[in-house]
Parts: C-alpha cells; sequence; structure tokens
C-alpha cells in the first residue's frame, strides 16, 4: 500500500503529468467497480440467507 507521503507525492505528478492523472482516474474506475460488485454480491448474498431461513422457518411451522 501507499504511504501518505507517496499519495501525495502522486497528486503533484498528477498535475504536471495528464498520463499520470488518467492512470489514478483508471485506479478509483477499478476500486469503484470493485466496491460495487462487493455491494451487489453482498446484498445478493443476504437475500440467499434470507431466503434459506425463511424455508428452515416454514419446515419447522406446523403445517
Amino acid at each position: 500500500m501507499h504511504s501518505c507521503n507517496e499519495i501525495a507525492t502522486s497528486k503533484i505528478l498528477a498535475t504536471q503529468n495528464y498520463h499520470h492523472l488518467k492512470h489514478i482516474k483508471h485506479i478509483k474506475h477499478i476500486k469503484h467497480i470493485k466496491i460495487c460488485f462487493f455491494i451487489h454480491f453482498s446484498k445478493c448474498g443476504i437475500k440467499q440467507i434470507w431466503q434459506k431461513s425463511l424455508r428452515k422457518n416454514h419446515k419447522n411451522s406446523p403445517a
């Protein structure tokens, strides 16, 4: 992982170098996609667990 000093210097470089700026934007975009996938899968996972628990409760309840 980057130290705070490395991040600060990379931001200074980004203002000087357009290609470097694009690279940082690309990294941020990848992080955003990863976060979106994580949220999506966690929501789907919660739904599946919730449905399984509902099925268990339905089986346990008297017919």
